[in-house]
């Protein structure tokens, strides 16, 4: 049966009952006027501390004339409660993996860091509540526009910015090292090194260009879900990016069983070299607002048909933990299986494309031939009715992958079959053993009753 009108008002009612509760308790906590209202919330942020420090990911809160910020991990709370006549100014900007929000007060300046794909709407929500405790509604709200990109850590894409070419994969802007990644080159660890049958250009387009679905096909290879992969934009700082988010599993001991990703990347590609740098947080994970990671991938040409691909990693931390070694040590375990499953799907992704270059009929530029004779015709005519044999084909290194794991499956079972031989003349050796042993008993038994 449908509900009815009074069924309706009692579920409205019990959650009226229940924000009224909630708001109850964050007055209490944040030591409020029992006439401030819950307005709205958001989650996550980053709180930066007037130490400089960075909290735990918490929650803001939005009342009337207060912006409230709230935290708890492992029973350490922190409360933090801004009022909004002692507001000055409100502005945004980004780093390489966070958006900030920024709110100066008469006496200090909070931080609040957001993901990209939440903190346009953060920083909408505190500027309009600030607007509207104001007498001057538009005084003190800075605008991206005005700031011209001026900030040395604006990582934000530019809204006026076409996408990149599809078409011309090459970069023409100077590839510099600004801080994109935090780690330096000879800090970070080597974790794969990799030769490939394909010139630099062609391994970008098949693997990371917009237009190929290998980046997809890869996260969906690893078990990932709800992947979001953006299209590569020119960046007013960093060159060409682009932002990627999904969800992973997590293999932590404590903590949730999944938690979102949040990845940045920029290239620039020349015909002898190809240089990959991202950078990527986890949202829900213990200690994730401690460290992010970062990889630094280049791909050198090593002739006209191969290049070598060489990825470091580095995980830089902005806060101390005892934690660092473990964490640092899993990271690079779990990343170093990524990577390595991330090669063996590219090798096979541009092996099939050669197989597939190869089937595709070639043109022929020659010119028709002049009327032959009619027995010479025949015969032309016979041997092209016979069946085509196997074109001789260079092997790939899909193919020698292939001999690889068949020359390692028959050792596996020549192993297996020593071992089996082996057992059976153990067991053999003990049988043996056994048999004389139950006829030395009965000799011994037989002796005895003879002489009874």
């Amino acid at each position: 049966l449908p509900p009815t009108p009074n069924d309706n008002n009692t579920k409205l009612d019990k959650k009226a009952k229940k924000i009224a509760r909630e708001t109850a308790k964050l007055r209490k906590n944040f030591n409020l006027p029992s006439t401030e209202e819950l307005l709205w919330e958001a989650a996550p942020v980053t709180y930066k501390k007037k130490d400089g420090h960075l909290s735990n990911r918490g929650t803001l809160h939005g009342f009337t004339h207060f912006i409230c910020y709230s935290s708890s991990l492992f029973g350490i709370k922190t409360y933090e409660v801004i009022s909004l006549d002692d507001v000055i100014s409100v502005s945004k900007n980004t780093d390489w993996t966070d958006f900030i929000v920024s709110v100066e007060t008469k006496s200090s300046k909070y931080g609040f860091f957001c993901p990209m794909s939440a903190g346009e709407e953060t920083y909408k929500k505190i500027s309009s509540l600030w607007k509207s405790s104001r007498p001057n509604p538009e005084e003190g709200i800075e605008d991206d526009a005005a700031k011209s990109g001026s900030e040395s850590n604006d990582v934000e894409l530019a809204s006026s910015g076409s996408d990149s070419s599809d078409k011309n994969y090459l970069t023409t802007r100077e590839f510099k090292e600004d801080g994109f990644l935090v780690s330096r080159d000879n800090s970070m660890t080597e974790l794969v090194k990799a030769d490939f049958d394909c010139d630099v250009v062609t391994f970008f387009k098949l693997l990371y260009s917009s237009e190929s679905d290998f980046t997809q096909r890869y996260h969906a290879n690893r078990g990932d879900k709800e992947i979001t992969i953006g299209p590569w934009k020119d960046c007013t700082v960093y060159g060409l990016c682009r932002e990627l988010k999904y969800r992973v599993q997590v293999k932590a001991a404590i903590g949730p069983s999944t938690t979102i990703v949040n990845e940045v990347q920029r290239y620039h590609l020349q015909p002898e070299k190809l240089l990959l740098e991202t950078s990527h947080t986890m949202q829900d994970i213990p200690y994730a607002d401690y460290f992010h990671v970062e990889a630094h991938w280049e791909a050198v040409l090593l002739s006209p048909n191969s290049c070598q691909l060489v990825i470091k990693l580095g995980v830089p931390f902005n806060k101390k933990t005892w934690l660092k070694g473990t964490i640092e040590s899993n990271t690079t375990k779990e990343s170093k299986e990524s990577y390595e499953n991330w090669v063996r799907l590219a090798r096979e992704t541009l092996a099939n494309e050669q197989l597939n270059d190869e089937k595709k009929p070639k043109k022929s530029t020659s010119k028709p031939a002049s009327p032959r004779n009619p027995d010479v015709q025949q015969l032309s005519q016979q041997v092209s009715s016979c069946p085509p044999s196997l074109p001789n084909r260079t092997p790939t290194t899909l193919d020698k992958d292939k001999d690889v794991l068949i020359d390692d499956h028959v050792t596996r079972l020549g192993m297996l079959e020593i071992v089996k031989i082996l057992m059976l003349f153990v067991l053999i050796y003990y049988m043996r053993c056994l048999c004389v042993e139950f006829a030395t008993f009965n000799a011994h038994n037989l002796e005895a009753s003879g002489r009874t």
